[in-house]
């Protein structure tokens, strides 16, 4: 996960690549979440894919609660 901070350390925009353990492909997600509340919360999207993965489409919405991160939305191709 790459994370970059505004200057204030109020939103972050990140950027996860995921790499199943049998290498058929990756998908890469953007999420932007805003520390501004409690718990933390934000949007990610699918932004691109290789492989099996590479018309992999999806969005929705994400919560941070302590030591945990929850992504909820959809999948599609």
């Amino acid at each position: 996960m790459h994370v970059d901070l505004n200057v204030n350390g109020t939103i972050a925009h990140c950027v996860v690549t995921l790499i199943p353990s049998d290498n058929s492909g990756t998908i890469i997600i953007d999420q932007e979440c805003q520390f501004a509340t409690s718990p933390p919360k934000g949007r990610w999207e699918i932004v691109g894919g290789t492989g099996a993965y590479a018309n992999l489409n999806g969005n929705g919405s994400l919560t941070m609660p302590p030591n945990a991160e929850a992504m909820t939305g959809y999948i599609y191709h």
